[in-house]
């Protein structure tokens, strides 16, 4: 298994699985972006305002998909998987 991190690209070296944890409720709850996904879109959308922060259609199902509370979205289809930044609204163009 290979484990990066996601803000910095580098390896983690032999991180242990068990240690690798998803985000609670609770976490997910306080972060200033939400995640909606049918099985081909998924938008991320600004909690404070409601306003949608990005929106993306694939012509593949989703396998999976996952917000971290800092606005790393992970997306996965049968192609592939990525991780794209998410910004509030106000914060300018995502990456």
């Amino acid at each position: 298994m290979l484990v990066h991190g996601l803000v910095q690209p580098d390896s983690l070296g032999d991180a242990d699985p068990e240690q690798i944890l998803r985000p609670s409720e609770e976490d997910r709850a306080a972060a200033p972006l939400g995640l909606s996904r049918g099985a081909d879109y998924l938008r991320v959308w600004d909690r404070a305002d409601q306003a949608v922060v990005a929106a993306l259609i694939s012509d593949t199902p989703f396998t999976a998909a996952d917000l971290s509370p800092d606005g790393i979205l992970l997306l996965a289809t049968e192609r592939g998987a990525k991780a794209l930044r998410m910004r509030a609204t106000g914060a300018g163009i995502a990456s």
